[in-house]
Parts: C-alpha cells; structure tokens; sequence
C-alpha cells in the first residue's frame, strides 16, 4: 500500500512539459543554438505525491516517489546519455579550441532526438576521466556543444585515449563533492578509495562485480517498470540521507535506470551498514521535508 502525501511541490516545468500532460504546446527543441535553458519558468504545482513499497539493496533501501497525477504512459522523444553513447548518436570529445581543458568538454548529439545528461554521470577516456556536474539536455542535430565537468582521474593528462566511454552515475558522495569545487572532488575520491582499500589517489574507480550486478537488476526489476515513479527517498543503513524528483515526467522515464544504476552503486560501497530501513512513513516525512527546504534534494531539471 501506498502512503500518499499530498504536498504542495515547487518543481521545475520545462516548456515542452506540457506535451507529455496532455496539452498542445510545440517544441522548443532546436528553436536555439546552444546550451539553452529548456525550462523557462518555475511553477508551483499541486503534486499529489505518495511513497511506494521500499526497495532494499545492500545497506541501501530506495522508496520509490510517484507522482499520481502524471500520465501512466509517456510519450515523446528523448534519449538517455547512455544509450546515444552506446548507439553512437552521442559524441563526447575534448575541447580542442583550448588545447583540451579538465572543466568542460564538447557534447555533440548528431540524433533527431534530444538526450538528457544527468549530474553525476561519468565518461572515461579522454585525456582524463570525467563527471558531469549539472542536469542539461543536448538538442538534436547540434554542433558541438561545451558542458562543464569536474576530473575524477587526477594525475592522468595524455591522449592514451582517444575516444570516450560511457562510466555509469557516480555515488551519491561524490556528485555531492562536486557541487563544492575540483579539490573537494578529488578529496572525495581519495576518501572513497581508502575506504576501500586502495591507495588514497584522486583517481575514481567504481565498484562493479557481482554484487553490483544483483542489486542494480533487482532494483531495476522492482521499480524500474513501474509507472508514474518520478523520483526516489533513498535511506543508508537506518539513515534518510537524500531524494531525488525529476521535474517532467518525460525526464523521470528516461533517467529512472539511470538512477536505480546509480543507488545500486551505492549499495554496493554501503554493503556493510545495518540493513533496518526506516519505515515509509519516515521516508513521506522526509520528503515532504526536502520540498519545503528542510533536507536534501536533488530535482533533476534541464539546463
């Protein structure tokens, strides 16, 4: 059973929003050159938001946050940042116009569809691995567009490779070190590899294997498929600690595996915490809490 908020939620509405709810708006892909902002106003709107059955992975247990009010199916066009790389639509390459630069580099969407590139999304290759540090979209058919990341592979400089590949969604303590500047985030990756094991170097390895692969498809499985999920609670250990609303529905449908991907991660890094989950009735609190300001939130609008 649902627990069902009803909150008053101060989301981004992205312009082309009203496509996906019904209304006859024409698209503003394409209109402009450029990294332009998509989402030309914020509005208040009444969501009629609830908590769906949690999720535990590891010492991680994601609540799914759905939207009622949304449309059960989507439609419209829009890609993935991992699948237009896989699919070759996607280009990431090195900003040559300056020699090559470790706090942004050239997105190139050579599509008929938009594709979405979430904050916490890493390349590797390059002459260094990289993060993306904020949500965009990348119009169809553009020119090279400059986006601007942070290096999660400190001390490597060099063409050793030339082309980039898709890395997954970073840890939630990492896109959090972000927000706080290029040293934080190489202090963070130090701390991260220490903790595992490693040397404390600021160079950002993800944790794969086995245990990875379990829970990023259990949770796939789980909540992956299911309809109006617009977001996440997520809790570690007996800990609320963050969540995470997509702004458009549109966006929530494209970027839902991508975050599941990403909480998996998580889990495998926070495999040791005490699996108890707080109850969904802490999660509603704590969201109702992260849309008046009070807690951490992340809504995953377009730039």
């Amino acid at each position: 059973m649902n627990r069902t908020l009803a909150l008053l939620a101060v989301l981004i509405a992205p312009s082309f929003a009203g496509d996906f709810y019904g209304k006859d708006e024409a698209s503003p892909y394409g209109k402009e050159p450029g990294l332009e902002r998509l989402a030309q106003s914020q509005t208040t709107a009444s969501k009629h938001l609830s908590i769906g059955e949690p999720v535990q992975v590891g010492g991680v247990t994601v609540y799914p946050v759905i939207d009622e009010s949304a449309p059960k199916v989507v439609s419209g066009e829009l890609d993935s940042f991992s699948e237009a790389m896989a699919d070759g639509a996607l280009i990431v390459s090195e900003n040559k116009g300056q020699g090559g630069s470790y706090t942004n580099l050239m997105l190139t969407n050579h599509s008929k569809e938009p594709v979405l590139v979430m904050a916490g999304e890493v390349v590797r290759g390059g002459r260094q691995d990289r993060i993306f540090t904020e949500d965009l979209i990348i119009p169809p058919d553009s020119g090279p567009q400059m986006v601007q990341v942070h290096c999660v592979e400190k001390g490597r400089w060099s063409d050793a490779a030339a082309t980039f590949s898709y890395g997954g969604r970073a840890e939630l303590a990492l896109r959090n070190a972000t927000k706080s500047g290029q040293d934080t985030t190489w202090a963070a990756i130090a701390a991260m590899n220490t903790a595992r094991g490693g040397s404390a170097t600021g160079a950002y390895i993800a944790t794969n294997g086995p245990e990875m692969l379990q829970y990023r498809q259990t949770l796939r499985s789980a909540i992956g498929a299911q309809h109006q999920v617009v977001g996440a609670v997520i809790a570690q250990g007996t800990q609320i600690v963050h969540a995470e609303i997509f702004g458009d529905p549109q966006l929530a449908e494209v970027g839902r595996t991508t975050l599941l991907d990403g909480y998996a991660l998580d889990a495998v890094v926070m495999d040791d915490l005490e699996p108890i989950a707080p109850d969904p009735e802490a999660a509603a609190l704590y969201l109702q809490q992260a849309l008046t300001g009070s807690a951490s939130l992340h809504v995953i609008d377009v730039d």
